[in-house]
């Protein structure tokens, strides 16, 4: 058997992180069903005091005022919640300096050869950093410990919230036979849906495949997955830290294929639109542009071009993709997915404009996205959008209505259920 710990890696997940920081903010929101999401319209994160009422994420603010009228619902706050993932990130750093930055609210953290410098075990340190992080930031947190990154995941996961479970080498096969296909870091569902035509319902049976029938039916990320899952080391950590931002991507998954033309570039200008707004939040304009087609059998198409001037107008974007999307575009194939990096980012104070008549142009524009920021922020995201995302859009916002609704039919019932077995006894 090899050493129990050949590496040592650590996941640290904040559990509802922004109503956490809300609730760190004001103590008084402590034990309370709050849901921060009033500025966009709808719920995008909820205590679990709310969870129990039935709010799931997405679920409009209208429904959830009516449904569930005790709930304090908050804008988000931005700016706070990456002061507490900043302070979190410093946090961890004192025990090693080799983290990953993976969102705003986790992290990765390799605490390899770490218990002869800190003169203590592993699980003793890891342990050490969660209680730290709660002793400082007020916040809780569910850590994982095991042997690569997959492994540290499902760990944190195990015992939601404020959890610490350990996964180390002779005890893998046991934790993966209670962790299902579908919650596995880095299974999508359609995924998911294709491992269980194979038989394949938790991460056990993926993990017991034979490599032969690994490589046959499943994409690297996959086979590299399921080489995690035997407790080799694959996915290394980015400990680079990122304060300035190299590019900015935004992409989306459709629910069912489609070879119509017309909806997956709507898809595709909903995610340019949707990378501009970040653009603009973070005062800079892109010089370089690279968008993505996947089809049902995960192959991509790409098209890669340099704008004719800096930019945080998706139109002009999206001006070139019209003209260019046959190349990357094929009545013959489904599509699952489209994507759009934006790159060559710079500082929106270096813009420089030589013709006077492009310069009210541009001038013209900014006037317009300032107003749609303003009424996306107090009513929603895409409150306003071009006609060439119409359909996307509509399909998005039905989605996630038909959602919303089901989840909370699904606890309703559940709820009623357990209230009448109490009736009975």
């Amino acid at each position: 058997m090899p050493n129990c710990w050949p590496r040592a890696i650590v996941h640290i997940d904040g559990d509802c992180f922004f109503v956490a920081c809300e609730v760190a903010k004001n103590p008084k929101l402590k034990g309370q069903p709050v849901v921060v999401g009033a500025d966009r319209g709808i719920a995008c994160a909820m205590s679990y005091e709310a969870k129990a009422l039935g709010v799931t994420r997405g679920m409009p603010v209208g429904w959830i005022r009516k449904i569930c009228p005790n709930t304090i619902i908050l804008p988000e706050d931005p700016t706070s919640y990456t002061l507490y993932s900043r302070r979190m990130y410093e946090i961890v750093r004192r025990y090693t300096p080799e983290v990953e930055e993976y969102s705003i609210d986790e992290c990765f953290a390799d605490i390899t050869g770490m218990h002869r410098v800190l003169h203590k075990p592993y699980i003793e340190i890891a342990r050490e950093i969660q209680q730290t992080l709660k002793s400082e930031l007020g916040l809780d947190f569910s850590v994982g410990l095991s042997v690569n990154k997959v492994l540290a995941k499902i760990a944190s996961k195990k015992q939601k919230p404020n959890g610490f479970t350990v996964i180390d080498w002779p005890n893998i096969s046991d934790h993966l036979q209670t962790t299902t296909i579908q919650s596995l870091w880095g299974i999508g569902s359609q995924t998911a849906r294709q491992m269980f035509k194979l038989g394949i319902k938790t991460a056990y049976d993926l993990a017991s495949k034979p490599p032969a029938e690994i490589f046959k039916s499943f994409t690297k990320p996959h086979q590299e997955i399921w080489h995690e899952l035997q407790g080799k080391f694959i996915f290394l950590l980015n400990t680079k830290s990122q304060p300035n931002k190299s590019s900015i991507s935004k992409t989306k998954t459709f629910g069912a294929t489609s070879s119509d033309q017309h909806f997956v570039y709507s898809a595709l200008s909903a995610n340019i639109e949707g990378a501009c707004s970040k653009l603009r939040k973070s005062k800079l304009l892109t010089g370089k542009v690279s968008i993505f087609l996947k089809t049902q059998q995960f192959e991509y198409s790409h098209l890669d071009f340099v704008l004719p001037w800096p930019t945080t107008n998706p139109k002009d974007i999206l001006d070139i993709c019209h003209q260019r999307f046959a190349e990357v575009f094929s009545k013959e194939k489904k599509y699952r997915a489209t994507g759009v990096t934006l790159s060559d980012l710079k500082p929106i104070n270096t813009e420089t404009l030589n013709l006077f008549g492009e310069a009210i142009r541009k001038e013209n524009n900014k006037i317009i996205y300032r107003h749609v920021d303003l009424l996306d922020h107090r009513f929603g995201a895409n409150t306003i959008f071009l006609a060439s995302s119409l359909s996307a859009i509509k399909y998005q916002k039905m989605k996630d209505k038909t959602s919303s609704l089901k989840n909370f039919l699904s606890n309703k019932k559940r709820h009623l259920g357990l209230l009448s077995l109490g009736r009975v006894n």
